[in-house]
């Protein structure tokens, strides 16, 4: 029973964690949009050597510009920039928020509305204007509710009035809260912060099925704007969701096939022992079993009473293993994205069933089958 409920607590653990990664890649993958390209300095797949990523030039805001303004299939076009930073309001401080620079255009790009207030403005962004955009969980945090009108924040040194709080309920995977961020202009983010970023430039296309010739349009702009020689590569990465999620199904099966052999493994094991203890069951009760065939019991039934024995004690032990993961999956959820759902737990049950079945089948058709004379005479 002890090797059941290792080997179905890993299991459930196992099956937890990808479960709630699933649904995190998910949300993300909506939160990054079907239909939009990111340009950036390096490729979510991290496919590059290191030492070519080591030398990459930074995306800069010119570049940007030269998108949006030479690109012709994109709806929209925006960028962003991103620095972890703490934000206060009257004593009240949070910490490493999510500060990201946007354009006019982000909201158009990324899909977002508000619960309140308005969006950014082109003349927000030119002008450089200390306004912002809450998520709706650093709001929460910082006012303990909606933030009155005229509301203002301070980040660094500058104050920055709230004019808006976002409606965007949705978890990045990994350590990216989308709910907890500040939206400023991207403008004000490089005053700020006083460096030049490196920008993530946004390219939404006008339909999913011309992504295909945006990502080329963008590489060609690119390349010109960078005076790249046709034998050179591109020292940059047009990133869309396709990719990241392959990425993430890489990884993902690679983690499943490895847990998933540790609970073979644990599993095998406690099968061989059940097998095992089954048999000196019917060793010790030969002829008890000898006795109900003298009196009319049928094999059917004998070899029914040694099937459930064995399928009660691996159920016995995938009871013990739920019991335990209800605790140890928050434990886990701090690291990973970890949900247990009912789907987890009857697979866990279904799996300890068959294998109490087919541990016990040997010894039940053994005892099954054997002699009731023979069985009498046993001692």
């Amino acid at each position: 029973m002890f090797s059941v409920v290792v080997g179905l607590l890993t299991f459930i653990l196992i099956a937890s964690a990808l479960a709630g990664m699933d649904a995190a890649v998910n949300r993300t993958a909506s939160a990054i949009g079907t239909d939009v390209l990111y340009v950036q300095r390096f490729s979510w797949a991290g496919s590059e050597p290191w030492w070519e990523r080591r030398g990459r030039p930074y995306v800069t805001r010119t570049e940007g510009d030269a998108v949006a303004r030479e690109s012709r299939l994109a709806l929209a076009v925006a960028m962003e920039a991103h620095e972890d930073q703490s934000v206060v309001f009257r004593g009240r401080t949070a910490e490493k928020v999510m500060i990201v620079g946007h354009t006019a255009n982000a909201a158009v790009v990324r899909s977002y509305d508000l619960l309140a207030g308005r969006q950014l403005l082109p003349e927000d962004v030119q002008r450089e204007r200390p306004v912002c955009l809450l998520g709706p969980r650093l709001a929460e945090e910082l006012f303990a509710g909606a933030p009155p009108p005229g509301a203002q924040v301070k980040l660094r040194n500058a104050v920055f009035e709230v004019i808006g709080v976002l409606d965007w309920s949705r978890q990045a995977f990994g350590a990216q809260d989308l709910d907890r961020q500040l939206i400023i202009p991207l403008s004000r983010f490089v005053r700020e912060f006083g460096y030049e970023p490196d920008v993530a430039i946004l390219a939404k296309a006008r339909a999913v099925s011309e992504l295909d010739d945006l990502t080329e349009e963008i590489r060609g702009i690119l390349r010109k704007a960078r005076r790249l020689a046709p034998v050179q590569p591109d020292n940059f990465a047009v990133n869309q969701q396709g990719g990241f999620v392959n990425s993430y199904r890489r990884v993902s099966r690679t983690v499943a096939g490895l847990g998933f052999f540790l609970t073979g493994l644990a599993l095998f094991v406690a099968g061989s022992g059940i097998t095992n203890i089954m048999f000196m069951t019917v060793t010790e009760r030969t002829r008890e079993i000898g006795i109900r065939k003298a009196i009319g019991a049928r094999e059917t039934a004998i070899r029914a009473q040694f099937l459930f024995e064995a399928a009660l004690i691996c159920l016995a032990g995938a009871a013990a293993a739920t019991l335990l993961a209800v605790p140890l999956v928050p434990v886990l959820g701090r690291w990973l994205p970890a949900t247990l759902s009912w789907t987890v737990v009857c697979t866990g049950a279904a799996v300890a069933l068959l294998l109490g079945l087919f541990a016990g089948s040997m010894p039940a058709h053994s005892a099954a089958r054997l002699e009731p004379i023979e069985a009498l005479r046993h001692e």
